[in-house]
């Protein structure tokens, strides 16, 4: 089915195509999965290697290196594959885009923000950085912007860093009584909201 997927993008497969390819009957599609977009969807997440859910390494570096390292660069270029195959049909149509919320995005989401929050009640995040809502945009974009500025398959190694200074305990960014909207003061040691240490 992926495989599918993959040669013709999600438009031009069809039912009959599955069926054909999966040795079964449409019939049998249309009773288990419901439509093209659930069938799609279901199929990814099958293929999967595990949620977020078992991953507590105790220190939000390591769960993030843990969920980088859940897939080698092989299925990191398969998966990429997938997701140009999906990319404008995500957008062009309606039922693939809320069957990919509600089955891939929103309980990877619910995951990922639990360890987050375990990183917060830990003392490694202030609970107040506003990094914290856009670590997702960040990870993925790692590995998305491979693919589409570099035109080269994903790697696990092209993930952004996972040592960061705003993972330190809440003491080492204090509360500022710098007005709203004021720009922080220049800095000569300036760093990126995630640098590596090696």
């Amino acid at each position: 089915m992926l495989d599918l997927l993959r040669e013709v993008g999600y438009d031009a497969v069809t039912m009959d195509a599955v069926a054909a390819r999966t040795r079964s009957s449409k019939a049998t599609l249309y009773r288990q999965w419901g439509g093209k977009a659930e069938l799609v969807v279901r199929a990814m997440r099958s293929q999967k290697p595990g949620g977020f859910a078992d991953i507590d390494t105790g220190t939000l570096r390591g769960d993030l290196h843990a969920i980088v390292g859940r897939e080698d660069d092989c299925v990191m270029e398969q998966n990429a594959a997938l997701m140009r195959a999906l990319a404008m049909a995500v957008h062009m149509n309606d039922d693939l885009r809320q069957a990919f919320k509600e089955l891939l995005v929103e309980p990877e989401m619910e995951e990922f923000q639990r360890i987050m929050r375990r990183a917060v009640d830990r003392g490694e995040i202030r609970p107040d950085n506003p990094a914290l809502e856009f670590m997702v945009h960040m990870l993925v974009g790692a590995f998305a912007t491979r693919t589409l500025i570099d035109d080269l398959p994903p790697r696990r190694n092209s993930s952004p860093p996972t040592s960061t200074p705003w993972c330190s305990p809440p003491s080492v960014c204090p509360p500022t009584d710098r007005p709203p909207g004021q720009p922080p003061p220049v800095s000569h040691h300036l760093t990126s909201p995630l640098t590596s240490s090696g």
